[in-house]
């Protein structure tokens, strides 16, 4: 046996983490070359791109993603993260530690959405992932103005098979996750909003679509089991 076939397996960067992400579940070549792109992922809008396109969009990824400036982006939306968790953490001790918060108007507002701040950090990471994406379906537009938009739900199985794949899809604990969540989310949303209490809403209407995701994730990964036998490896996402 080689020395090669000793070495463990590289352990990808969180960057080229995402690289594959988006390879895989954003992008769906063609075997007569060129494929689609879905820069900012379902349910946005997708373009077909031709075969010279298509490659220049996917260098135009490798390029970005692991380039050294977006390497020094990722670590400063780390530190912002952690900082705004860590301010959070900070605010809850004092306001549940000191007895003033209780005696005065100011004190029951601020423990009241305290808790509601947990979503800011969860917020700047979806945001900010956002806006990553959008900058690429403005790289689409800019640099191939006739690309011809494709429909939405364009090989929508085979883009979830992709994430599956780049995410190392575990089906027990995708299962787990939805029999949680659903109910879970579902009875903390219908209170939040009989209450009404904003925390309760918006933690249940999170957790929901967390579930939801997982469900059809996991009716997709049994639909491809039915018929192959099997997970969804690498070697399935030929072009199409």
């Amino acid at each position: 046996m080689s020395e090669e076939t000793n070495k463990p397996p590289t352990r990808l960067s969180r960057e080229e983490k995402s690289l594959q992400l988006m390879l895989l579940s954003m992008t769906v070549p063609f075997r007569e070359g060129g494929g689609l792109v879905f820069p900012l992922g379902f349910p946005f809008a997708g373009y077909r791109l031709d075969e010279w396109q298509f490659e220049r969009y996917r260098s135009l990824l490798d390029r970005s993603l692991l380039s050294p400036e977006m390497k020094r982006e990722g670590r400063l939306v780390l530190a912002v993260f952690t900082t705004l968790v860590c301010v959070i953490v900070g605010g809850n001790v004092v306001s549940f530690t000191f007895s003033f918060f209780e005696d005065s108007a100011y004190g029951q507002t601020v423990r009241q959405w305290l808790p509601v701040a947990w979503f800011v950090p969860f917020v700047f990471i979806v945001t900010y992932s956002y806006v990553l994406a959008r900058r690429y379906a403005q790289a689409v537009q800019e640099r191939f103005p006739g690309a011809r938009r494709t429909a939405r739900g364009a090989y929508l199985r085979r883009r979830l098979l992709g994430y599956m794949v780049a995410k190392s899809f575990k089906p027990l604990r995708a299962l787990a996750i939805a029999v949680f969540a659903v109910p879970l989310g579902a009875l903390l949303l219908a209170a939040g909003l009989w209450v009404p209490v904003v925390f309760y809403a918006l933690l249940g209407f999170m957790l929901l679509l967390i579930g939801l995701f997982q469900g059809v994730l996991l009716a997709v990964y049994w639909s491809f089991r039915r018929q192959q036998g099997r997970g969804p490896r690498a070697e399935d996402l030929e072009p199409v």
